[in-house]
């Protein structure tokens, strides 16, 4: 049987391993003492596990392999909506959408997200910031929930967001959250997603 070297221990990573074991003799190198990458959790005091990364995904199609392994693994996934609460000190800073007090500036910023957004996919000069002080969204909206929310399934760091091209965010945006509304519909693994890294390692050969 050939061998087959797989680099990075994330979810693509573990999955592929899964794919091919039966045609491979698959080793998986990864640097981090744990597989999952932002789909990994820590136990802290007392046993509860705490999410890493990312908990919830988007109930889109993009995401049909995501059903379908949880699916075969006996996972139990359930429905969930986005309310962004954004703290810093364990202080609250924003409240997106529910009970937020800002009800127009969050239509307006549904509005853009919705159908403004994607028009920046070609916008490769400009960044982040200058969506704001265009006025086209607000900064609390950037700050708070679009570039956290961005920072995390791109993998990058949050400072960083601001630094990409804004046709990278926009079209990563595109692609994974539009259309974005108010109570928009997300899937989650009941107990946590890093079931499902767990269920890929316990089913490989590697």
């Amino acid at each position: 049987m050939q061998k087959l070297a797989i680099v990075g221990g994330g979810i693509s990573g573990v999955c592929l391993a899964y794919l091919v074991q039966d045609q491979y003799d698959v080793t998986l190198f990864e640097r981090q003492d744990y597989l999952g990458g932002n789909n990994c959790s820590t136990e802290v005091e007392g046993g509860a596990r705490v999410p890493m990364g990312v908990i919830i995904y988007p109930a889109k199609q993009l995401f049909e392999n995501t059903h379908y392994f949880a699916n075969e693994f006996d996972l139990q996934e359930k429905p969930a909506r986005l309310a962004h609460i954004f703290c810093s000190n364990g202080e609250v800073k924003y409240k997106s959408y529910s009970g937020s007090g800002h009800f127009l500036r969050d239509m307006k910023d549904v509005a853009y997200l919705n159908y403004g957004f994607k028009a920046e996919t070609g916008s490769h000069d400009k960044r982040l910031g200058d969506i704001v002080s265009e006025k086209k969204l607000s900064k609390e909206c950037v700050d708070y929930v679009l570039a956290p929310f961005a920072a995390l399934y791109l993998s990058v760091p949050y400072a960083s967001i601001f630094e990409l091209s804004l046709s990278t965010v926009a079209g990563w945006w595109d692609k994974y959250c539009h259309p974005f509304h108010l109570m928009s519909r997300f899937t989650y693994i009941e107990g946590g997603n890093h079931q499902l890294i767990d269920s890929f390692g316990e089913n490989t050969r590697m």
